[in-house]
C-alpha cells in the first residue's frame, strides 16, 4: 500500500515540524557563529523564541477539547520553562554539566506540563527517557567545543527528540 506524501505529513506533523524548526535554529546558530550578527538582538530573540515555536509546531494538535485557559497556561509554562533552561544553560561556562542539566530539565518540565495540563497521554517512562536523551544532545557542546554550531546542533536534536515523543503520542492516542 502506497502512502501519499500529504497523508504521511498529516500523520507525522509534530515530527516533521520539529525537524524543520530544529533545522532553522541550527541555521540561525551556525550563521551567528560565522557572521557579524547583532549579538543583543540574537540573544533577546533566543531568550523566548524556542519556547514559543516548539509548542506551536509540535503540541497544539487535537486540543480542541481543552479550554483556552489550559492552552494559554501550557504556552506560558513552555516559555517560562525554556527561559529557565536558558538561565541554567548560561552557567555552562562555569560548569560543563549545566548544559546537559538544562536540556534534561527543560524536557522533563515541558513534557510533564504537556501530560498534566493538556492531558496528552505520555507515559512517565517515555518522558524520563526523552529527558535523558535531551540532556545528552548537549554533550558535544559541554565537553568538546562550546561553539555556536554545537549549540545549534544540540537545539535541533533537542527539538527532534522531544518532537518524536509528541508525534508518537499524537499518533497512538489521537491527541
Amino acid at each position: 500500500m502506497t502512502v501519499s506524501p500529504m497523508t504521511f505529513f498529516k500523520a507525522n506533523k509534530a515530527l516533521f515540524n520539529s525537524v524543520v524548526v530544529g533545522l532553522l535554529y541550527l541555521l540561525l546558530f551556525w550563521l551567528r557563529g560565522i557572521g557579524d550578527s547583532p549579538e543583543p538582538l540574537f540573544s533577546m530573540v533566543m531568550l523566548f523564541l524556542p519556547g514559543i515555536t516548539f509548542p506551536i509546531s509540535t503540541t497544539y494538535f487535537n486540543v480542541e477539547k481543552e479550554s483556552e485557559g489550559k492552552i494559554v497556561l501550557h504556552f506560558l509554562m513552555s516559555v517560562a520553562t525554556y527561559h529557565g533552561g536558558v538561565w541554567l544553560f548560561s552557567a555552562a561556562g562555569r560548569m560543563a554539566l549545566a548544559a546537559l542539566f538544562s536540556g534534561s530539565l527543560g524536557s522533563l518540565v515541558y513534557l510533564l506540563g504537556t501530560k498534566y495540563i493538556l492531558k496528552k497521554r505520555l507515559r512517565i517512562s517515555s518522558i524520563l527517557i526523552t529527558s535523558v536523551l535531551s540532556g545528552m544532545v548537549f554533550i558535544p557542546y559541554a565537553f568538546f567545543d562550546e561553539s555556536s554550531l554545537n549549540v545549534g546542533i544540540a537545539v535541533c536534536l533537542w527539538m527532534i527528540v522531544n518532537g518524536l515523543l509528541l508525534n508518537y503520542a499524537n499518533k497512538m492516542h489521537g491527541h
